[in-house]
């Protein structure tokens, strides 16, 4: 995924320019690309969630039960420590550490990515 800018600049450009086309609005992919400038996601069936960093590095996840719900934490979490970040941006926090919530809709908690 990583070679996704160099191989196919027109559609790297083209994702990076129209993130809501990708996902859609408030989506986990949409908003990991508008929260790092530079970067592409696109996730895929069964819990995979790939990036390819703006320096030309790319990242992948796959979620062993292949539940969607955390992809976009563990890519989150891993984008941010491959650049490097303390923490996500402020932008991000939504797709990072979802709330969790119960059948009334009331927050129960959230689910967070750790990483090794």
């Amino acid at each position: 995924y990583a070679q996704l800018p160099a191989i196919a600049p027109r559609v790297a450009a083209a994702m990076r320019a129209h993130s809501v086309l990708i996902e859609g609005k408030g989506e986990p992919d949409t908003v990991i690309m508008q929260g790092y400038p530079g970067l592409i996601s696109k996730a895929g069936a069964e819990g995979v969630g790939c990036a390819s960093l703006p320096d030309g590095r790319g990242v992948a996840v796959k979620v062993l039960d292949g539940n969607d719900r955390a992809t976009g934490p563990a890519l989150a979490a891993l984008i941010a420590q491959c650049l490097g970040l303390d923490d996500v941006p402020a932008a991000v926090v939504p797709v990072a550490r979802p709330m969790v919530r119960n059948d009334h809709h009331d927050a129960v908690g959230e689910i967070v990515a750790v990483l090794p």
